[in-house]
């Protein structure tokens, strides 16, 4: 009877060994390798593996979800947001020249895979909805505007086929300049702000934008927060499979078989002679009887239970003062596993945290600032003529990175234009209101209508005169005035109130929201750490 015991304490021993080697309690990505017999443990068992393959299709969804946002953002909204192509006005166009320029554009056309196409400039003329007469260069869509509306006139490309062979994007070429040749009137979109632009259709429309980032907005959202609940699930059942003790069978049972958890027969001689079994010393059984004055027979009360790590403790049914320390021992690595959670999650909660405290700070630097500084959202709409465009002689320093420097010319442009009383004013063309708010108040001399700040002084320089043969003297464009100071005059409104409350609303938001979070974390992990020292 005392050897059947042993060899049951042995098994259980081994098995548990095994549960918390291979993972039984462990980490939720590990396999078992055990075979549980007790149902309470494979019902928790169950449940942490639904809950890891749930935690890991929410990751690939929100993943998909994050790349989708991406990806329609730049193919998409990009495009859009930095042409204004919404804002495009259709009209009816007429080719005046279509001309190859000579540039072989490079492209590239799959993995491993580069191409080129010759270039296709088309210049068109339209009649805006005032009537008057304006030329532009012709683009197929905004993303080629986008692309090559700010080269130089032998890379505006009014078409980019991009296909393998290069004979098929010549002839892709050649067929677009015999469908649009010299004299041929078709239906086109033009720009209010920038008359030089033209495009023969709207690729993408609002909806389009709104559907592409909304529904991957709100995806990556849901799956980001079933994400985080399958996870905590998984760590709960995790915790309490841990916690489960392993029950040992009665004599006689059936348990594991050889090969399972016990290793092969010894494949060795055996003695046919029984050898006694001898207890080892009392000392090691124990180390503490000693001290406690605990007397008690070792091998038909020692069992097992797992405890989460790979150490096998052994415990005897007659300490009651042991086991007390034991369980307050499992509250206090409950309390430090809460706190290493909770510290975590402050950790991530204050990142987010400051970073919507950088964008309330940016928005409010680049947005907000020049929209009340210079009351631009009062400005209203009229038709300015250029009365003077002229470099004045001053090089305007400007930072175009993070250790670079660079400059431009200054160029100045006064204005005549009729206010809504019909009085004629004059006043200083700025590009935008973030122009006006920089040199709105400096010297006639650094009042520049617009500041390209590339590395290159010679990319500024060409800009700043392609701007000054858009806007010579005496041309006509659409503009905004201040009737508060007649003398600011604006070529387009940069920021909508829109723009200012969204920017500042949703930041400011955030800012709450994971402030809030990241106090009550902190306080949680706090009395965690209180539950840990108790």
């Amino acid at each position: 009877m005392i050897v059947a015991d042993v060899f049951r304490i042995n098994r259980a021993m081994k098995q548990t060994y095994t549960m918390h080697y291979y993972g039984g309690g462990g980490r939720c990505n590990r396999r078992r390798r055990t075979r549980e017999t007790d149902p309470d443990r494979r019902a928790v068992m169950g449940r942490k593996h639904r809950y890891f393959g749930l935690l890991l299709a929410s990751f690939i969804l929100a993943g998909c979800c994050l790349g989708a946002m991406i990806a329609c953002g730049v193919s998409i909204v990009q495009p859009m947001v930095e042409t204004n192509s919404l804002e495009f006005q259709e009209t009816t166009c007429t080719t005046t020249n279509a001309n190859l320029t000579g540039e072989e554009v490079d492209c590239k056309c799959g993995k491993h895979c580069h191409s080129e196409y010759p270039c296709l400039r088309i210049d068109v003329s339209y009649a805006d909805k005032d009537g008057t007469t304006n030329s532009g260069v012709l683009f197929e869509t905004e993303k080629r505007l986008h692309k090559g509306g700010e080269k130089d006139e032998d890379s505006q490309c009014v078409v980019a086929p991009c296909d393998r062979s290069r004979r098929d994007n010549e002839d892709a070429v050649s067929r677009f300049q015999a469908n649009y040749p010299v004299g041929r009137t078709f239906k086109c979109l033009y720009n209010p702000d920038n008359t030089q632009e033209v495009l023969i259709k709207r690729l993408y429309t609002w909806n389009d934008m709104f559907h592409s980032m909304f529904w991957s907005t709100l995806g990556f959202v849901i799956f980001s927060g079933l994400l985080v609940y399958f996870f905590f699930k998984c760590r709960r059942a995790r915790s309490e499979l841990a916690t489960m003790p392993i029950v040992i069978p009665p004599p006689g049972a059936t348990t594991a078989q050889p090969g399972e958890f016990l290793p092969p027969p010894y494949p060795g001689a055996q003695t046919p002679y029984p050898q006694a079994l001898q207890p080892p010393p009392y000392h090691t059984i124990d180390s503490k009887d000693e001290k406690t004055g605990n007397t008690v027979l070792w091998y038909p009360l020692m069992f097992t239970e797992p405890r989460s790590g790979n150490t096998i403790h052994l415990v005897t049914q007659s300490h009651g003062r042991k086991d007390k320390k034991r369980y307050k021992m499992d509250e206090q690595q409950a309390a430090a596993g809460r706190y290493k959670m909770y510290k975590c999650m402050v950790i991530v909660a204050a990142l987010v945290t400051a970073g919507c405290m950088s964008a309330i700070i940016v928005c409010g630097t680049n947005i907000v600032q020049p929209i009340v500084e210079t009351n631009s959202l009062s400005f209203k709409e009229t038709t300015c003529t250029t009365a003077r465009s002229y470099l004045t002689g001053e090089k305007a320093d400007c930072d175009c990175g993070k250790n670079c420097q660079s400059a431009y010319p200054c160029l100045r442009i006064t204005v005549s234009y009729a206010d809504e009383g019909g009085t004629t004013n004059n006043g200083v063309l700025f590009d935008t209101e973030q122009r006006l708010n920089k040199d709105g108040h400096r010297g006639e001399d650094l009042q520049c209508v617009t500041a390209p700040c590339d590395r290159s002084w010679e990319e500024n320089r060409k800009e700043v005169e392609n701007f000054q043969d858009e806007h010579a003297d005496g041309q006509t464009y659409k503009c905004l005035y201040n009737p508060a100071d007649t003398n600011q005059v604006l070529l387009k409104r940069l920021f909508t109130w829109d723009h200012m409350f969204h920017s500042m609303l949703w930041s400011s938001i955030g800012f709450v929201v994971f402030a809030c979070v990241t106090v009550y974390l902190a306080l949680r992990c706090k009395k965690a750490v209180f539950g840990y020292y108790l």
